[in-house]
């Protein structure tokens, strides 16, 4: 997977690219990601896809303002903030796919006669 947002125009690419690594910009890649932290997804992207399609080098076309997320990282004195946040957003996605597997199935409650309408399922 090649991501060029942190340095020029950003894509996310076809599901047939290897996503188990990123490349930030021609002198950094992050490799070793597990596929297993793409499972995970909140409204259809996993914490590393949303980070990608928010995380790019853009200019605002009305104000000229360019916004660019390494730019944020130099002026902190925190270079490595894309690192670490591709770091972050994989050990989140891995370690919630630990948590929700060890969470007990949840069982709807008997509706009674009284069950609000607007609750009430096709079942009642």
């Amino acid at each position: 997977m090649r991501l060029k947002g942190w340095t020029g125009r950003s894509f996310f690419p076809g599901k047939d690219e290897d996503k188990t690594s990123i490349v930030v910009n021609d002198h950094l890649t992050v490799e070793n990601i597990p596929l297993k932290a793409y499972e995970w997804t909140l409204k259809g992207l996993s914490p590393l896809e949303w980070i990608m399609s928010r995380y790019q080098v853009k200019t605002d076309k009305k104000s000229g303002h360019l916004s660019d997320p390494n730019q944020w990282g130099s002026e902190h004195g925190h270079l490595r903030y894309i690192v670490d946040l591709v770091e972050k957003a994989v050990t989140v996605s891995l370690r919630t796919q630990e948590i929700l597997v060890t969470l007990p199935s949840i069982n709807p409650l008997p509706q009674t006669v009284n069950w609000p309408t607007g609750w009430q399922t096709a079942e009642s």
